[in-house]
């Protein structure tokens, strides 16, 4: 049983991941980085030499199969893709307040190189040993429209994941990748439910002099899908290895700011059967003791609440929102 909380994270060029690893519970975490780039391997490494947190730094390039493959880096090199960009939307533009620049999409994903690289699966990773001893408990993904190509390619690795946090577009920036849709489809059908959806800046198809600006039409977002408990059992069936997994799933849900979601996962955890000798092993785990004690304070809250929509209307009240009196219709 593996006690660390092991994050994942594809596209790491710039060392940034989604999940917070804060200080307190770094010794308990697992950071495991991918970028495709070898260029910037170097510098994700120093940039968490000193976190505290274990972390892995690997220079795969994944996919939903193996084989060549070819990397755009792009203008700006965040935007850098193994698709290639649609000019279609090289005039559309948001503006870039910290920098303050008008980040125009046709010339920021210019490409400037094309490297040739070898893709691989997080299936086949995790199959050949690479990964084997610390599969992702969270699986982030910011890879510019390859996203569901990698989790296509990680399909049996996903069995067993508890978060996914990815990038997901409502336009396909890039030529062939999937969309919104298709990744809510494809992660609901894995046993996910989406938990939280992060818009993006929006891009205006007009570069209208200052004076004549408003909000830009809506691109994209940023994902977060929970793990349904109820499929853990089939896939985990050992129950203090289950426990553990509700654990995880419940840190990361706070994690994210979903206090409630993680206080329910705890409650859930707790009606499994597990033997005093195995709760005693994960005492000792920093998460782990935060979630218990978070627990116990929010019990000790005095039990009120606001009342509910069904004690605090009756049915002719919820009508009466809809609908004139017969006088009033005469």
């Amino acid at each position: 049983m593996y006690t660390k909380l092991v994050s994942h994270h594809v596209g790491a060029r710039d060392g940034g991941i989604p999940l917070p690893i804060l200080p307190a519970f770094a010794r308990d975490m697992l950071n495991v980085m991918y970028e495709a780039d070898r260029d910037a391997i170097e510098q994700i490494r120093v940039l968490w030499s000193r976190n505290g947190c274990e972390t892995r730094v690997l220079p795969y390039c994944l996919s939903d199969r193996s084989g060549s493959a070819i990397l755009n880096v792009n203008f700006d090199a965040y935007t850098s893709s193994l698709l290639p960009f649609d000019s279609r939307y090289s005039h559309y533009y948001m503006h870039h307040a910290a920098a303050g620049v008008d980040y125009v999409l046709g010339e920021a994903c210019r490409p400037m190189v094309r490297k040739p690289v070898q893709s691989v699966t997080l299936d086949e990773l995790m199959a050949r040993g690479d990964l084997a001893d610390a599969p992702p408990d969270l699986l982030s993904l910011d890879t510019q429209g390859t996203e569901y190509a990698i989790l296509e390619g990680g399909r049996a690795t996903l069995r067993r994941v508890l978060a996914v946090y990815c990038e997901a577009e409502f336009v396909p920036i890039y030529q062939g990748q999937k969309l919104f849709c298709d990744l809510v489809t494809l992660l609901s059908a894995a046993g996910f439910r989406l938990a939280g959806c992060y818009l993006h800046e929006g891009f205006s198809p007009l570069r209208a002099p200052i004076g004549a600006r408003a909000e830009g039409q809506l691109f994209g977002s940023d994902l977060l899908f929970l793990r349904e408990i109820d499929t853990l059992k089939e896939v985990i069936p050992e129950i203090g290895e289950r426990y553990l997994a509700f654990h995880k799933l419940a840190f990361i849900s706070v994690l994210f700011r979903l206090l409630e979601h993680g206080l329910f996962v705890v409650e859930a955890a707790d009606k499994l059967d597990v033997a005093a000798e195995t709760l005693s092993r994960f005492e000792g785990i920093s998460y782990y003791a935060f979630l218990r004690r978070l627990r116990e304070a929010a019990a000790m809250l005095p039990a009120k609440r606001p009342p509910t929509v069904g004690e605090a209307k009756d049915f002719a009240e919820m009508q009466a929102r809809f609908w004139v009196s017969p006088a009033e219709r005469r």
